[in-house]
C-alpha cells in the first residue's frame, strides 16, 4: 500500500513538476529597445519584450538617470528566465520607475551562482512606485530579493506587493542578504507601504521583507506573511542591520509602524519574530509580530540578538502563536529597550490597536481580515484572509547542488524519490537534518515524510 501510494503521489507530481520546470530560454533574447530614445525623459513599457529591452540597455550603461518609466498594462513574464534590470553596481538602474498598480506576474530568475538576483539587480538614486509582482521564483547567490536585490543610494520604493513569492539565496559562507521584496537596503534608502506573502529561504541575513538594512535606512508600514528560514540572523520581517564602516553615531536604521505574520526558523542563531538582528545602530518602533520561531540559542519572539546603541519602543510579540516566552534572545540591557508580549485574544482587540497607534491614526482592525490581527490603513492586504504558510515540514533548498535541509516538528523517517517513485534515500530524522543528495544525478526528486500513518510530500531540484 505504502508503495502504491508513493507511486500515485510520484505520478501526481510530475504533471506539478512539469508546469514548473524552469524554463531554459531568456527574455533578453527576445529584447525590444527601439522605444529608448537618449533625447527623451518619459517611456511607456506595456509588454514582456519592451520590459526585457529595459533590462538590456540597462546592461549595456544606460543607467536611465532623470528619467522615468511607466508601466501601462500588466506583463506576464512566464515562459522564459529574467536577467534582472542592473547586473551589477557598475550597470545599475537609477532611474523612476512607476508601476501605476499594474501587475507583472510569473517572474523567474535562475542565477544561484551569481549575486543581485531579483526583477532589478543593482540600483542607485532610484525610486520605485506602485509595483506588484504575482508569482516569483528567485535563485540567487548574495543580495537577492524579489523586486530589488540591491535598494541603495538614497533609493526609494512605496506602495509595492509581492504575493505568491519564492525566494531562495545560497546557504552558508558566501551566501545571504535576501529578502521577499528587497535583499539589501542601503545608504539613506526607505521602503513604505511595502508587503511579502510567501517564502524566503537561505543562509544569513535572511527577512521576510527586508534581508539587510544597513547605514540610515527607513522601513515604514510594511508587513511580511509566510515562512522565513535561513542559517544564522532570520527575521520576520527583517534580518540584520549593523554599524557603519567607519562608525557614525547619527545613522540610524529605523523600522516603525510594521508588523510580521511570518513563521521563522534558523538552523543558527539570533532568529526573531520580527528582527533577527538590529544589531547596533536600529530603531523599531510601533510594531508587532505573531509567528512561530525555531533556531539556535539565542533567538526571540521578537528579537534574535541586539548589542548595543538600538532603541526599541511599543513593539510586541504573541506568546502564545510564537511558541516563545522569551521577548529577545539576547541583549545589553539598555533602558530603551520596550518588548512586551500579549496573548491572541488580547492583540484582537481595540486597546491594542490604540497602543499601536500611540496618538496616530495608522493602524485599525477588522475581525474578517488578517486573521482578526490589527492591520494598517495605507497598506491593503496582499490576501483577503490570512493563511499561514506551515512550518511541519519545510526543506531548503529546493534547489541544491549537494544537500537539504529537513527542518520540522515531526518525528518519523524520510525518503528521496525519484520521479517514478523508487526509493533512492531513507533514513529517520529529527527536528534538524541535513540529507546528502550530492551523488544524485542533476534532475527533479520528491521527499516523503512520514508520521503516524500520515504521509507529506514535497520536490526539489538537483542541479
Amino acid at each position: 500500500m505504502y508503495k502504491k501510494l508513493l507511486y500515485l503521489l510520484a505520478i501526481f507530481a510530475i504533471s506539478v513538476v512539469q508546469a514548473q520546470d524552469l524554463p531554459v530560454t531568456e527574455w533578453k533574447n527576445l529584447a525590444e529597445t527601439d522605444w529608448y530614445s537618449e533625447t527623451e525623459s518619459s517611456f511607456e513599457i506595456s509588454t514582456a519584450e519592451t520590459l526585457a529591452g529595459l533590462s538590456l540597455l540597462v546592461s549595456e550603461g544606460t543607467t536611465f538617470e532623470g528619467k522615468t518609466i511607466e508601466l501601462i498594462a500588466n506583463i506576464d513574464l512566464d515562459g522564459n528566465l529574467w536577467t534582472p534590470i542592473g547586473p551589477d553596481i557598475d550597470n545599475s538602474f537609477m532611474g523612476t520607475f512607476n508601476g501605476n498598480d499594474h501587475v507583472i506576474s510569473n517572474l523567474i530568475v535562475n542565477q544561484p551562482d551569481e549575486d543581485f538576483a531579483g526583477l532589478f539587480g543593482s540600483v542607485l538614486n532610484a525610486s520605485f512606485h506602485n509595483i506588484h509582482l504575482d508569482g516569483t521564483t528567485i535563485y540567487g547567490k548574495f543580495t537577492v530579493g524579489s523586486l530589488v536585490a540591491n535598494l541603495s543610494s538614497h533609493s526609494l520604493m512605496e506602495n509595492c506587493t509581492v504575493i505568491n513569492g519564492y525566494v531562495q539565496c545560497q546557504l552558508g559562507w558566501g551566501g545571504g542578504a535576501a529578502g521577499g521584496v528587497i535583499g539589501g537596503l542601503l545608504s539613506g534608502s526607505a521602503v513604505k507601504k511595502t508587503s511579502f506573502s510567501g517564502e524566503v529561504h537561505g543562509g544569513d541575513q535572511i527577512g521576510g521583507l527586508v534581508g539587510t538594512a544597513w547605514d540610515t535606512t527607513l522601513i515604514e508600514e510594511c508587513f511580511s506573511e509566510g515562512l522565513v528560514s535561513g542559517g544564522n540572523i532570520v527575521g520576520g520581517l527583517v534580518g540584520f542591520t549593523t554599524m557603519n564602516f567607519p562608525p557614525n553615531p547619527d545613522s540610524r536604521n529605523i523600522l516603525k509602524n510594521s508588523y510580521s505574520r511570518a513563521n521563522v526558523i534558523a538552523t543558527g542563531i539570533n532568529a526573531g519574530g520580527l528582527y533577527g538582528s538590529p544589531e547596533t545602530n536600529a530603531g523599531i518602533e510601533n510594531c508587532y509580530s505573531t509567528g512561530t520561531v525555531q533556531g539556535q540559542q539565542p533567538f526571540g519572539g521578537s528579537i534574535g540578538k541586539i548589542m548595543y546603541d538600538t532603541f526599541v519602543s511599543n513593539t510586541y510579540w504573541n506568546t502564545e502563536s510564537s511558541g516563545l516566552e522569551i521577548r529577545i534572545g539576547e541583549y545589553t540591557p539598555e533602558p530603551d529597550i520596550s518588548v512586551t508580549g500579549r496573548t491572541t485574544a488580547e492583540m484582537k482587540t481595540e486597546e491594542f490597536v490604540a497602543m499601536l497607534n500611540n496618538n496616530e491614526n495608522i493602524w485599525s482592525i477588522d475581525p474578517d481580515k488578517n486573521d482578526g490581527y490589527p492591520i494598517l490603513f495605507s497598506q491593503p492586504l496582499s490576501t483577503t484572509t490570512f493563511d499561514a504558510v506551515g512550518v511541519d515540514f519545510v526543506i531548503f533548498p529546493t534547489l541544491t547542488l549537494d544537500h537539504l535541509n529537513l527542518e520540522t516538528s515531526l518525528t518519523g523517517s524520510y525518503a528521496v524519490l525519484d520521479m517514478m517513485g523508487k526509493v533512492l534515500l531513507k533514513n529517520d530524522f529529527d527536528k534538524n537534518t541535513r540529507i546528502d543528495v550530492s551523488n544524485l544525478q542533476s534532475g527533479h526528486y520528491l521527499i516523503t515524510v512520514q508520521e503516524n500513518g500520515k504521509t507529506y510530500t514535497k520536490r526539489f531540484i538537483k542541479r
